[in-house]
This record gives C-alpha cells, structure tokens and sequence, in this order.
C-alpha cells in the first residue's frame, strides 16, 4: 500500500495495489499528513474482490477527510482482496500527502 505518498488532484481516482484478505474484518486507517489547502476534500472508499471475480466492488468508506487528520474505517464480510480507492477533489494544484497503517485484521 501507499504509504507517505503524495495525491495530486486529477480526473482519475488513484487505488491501492491490492493486498490479500487478513480476517473477515478489517479496521482502515489512513493518516493525512499534509494538505495544500483549506479547498481539498478527499474520498477514501475500500473496495474488495474474489480472486474470480472481474469487478472490484464499493464495500464501505470513510468519512471524507478535508483537513490533516486520521480516518478509520471498519470493513465486515470482506472479499478475497482489498484496495483503497482515493478521489482528491479541489483546485487543480491541491494535493495531499497520506499515510496508509496497516491493517488491523479480525475473524
């Protein structure tokens, strides 16, 4: 996963490589470390999938995180394989730097 990396404002979401499943559940925490402005909205949304399927599919997400702060998501019934995926809205300079944890893992 990405971890103090840099998100620029872009069309195009930005995702996670995908990591295999740990537990049925997973608790998400994603630190934002620094944002370029007070007009920066991020969107964090955690999506899974079975090794068969072809989609990804939206399970849950976080609260949006306008402001340097910590998200935290708990994600139940997971697939397979999950990913993060992060949409920056704002002017077309904004950028945010984030740290992803690691996965807290539950059956």
């Amino acid at each position: 996963m990405l971890m103090g990396e840099i998100l620029n404002q872009s069309a195009s979401a930005v995702y996670t490589p995908p990591i295999a499943r740990g537990g049925k559940t997973g608790m998400l925490s994603v630190d934002m470390l620094q944002v370029s402005s007070t007009s920066v909205t991020l969107t964090i949304d955690v999506e899974h999938k079975n090794l068969s399927d072809t989609t990804w599919v939206s399970l849950t997400s976080f609260t949006n995180l306008t402001a340097v702060s910590m998200g935290t998501v708990q994600a139940n019934d997971l697939k397979e394989q999950v990913r993060l995926k992060f949409t920056l809205n704002g002017a077309s300079t904004d950028w945010v730097r984030v740290f992803i944890l690691p996965v807290s893992w539950m059956d």
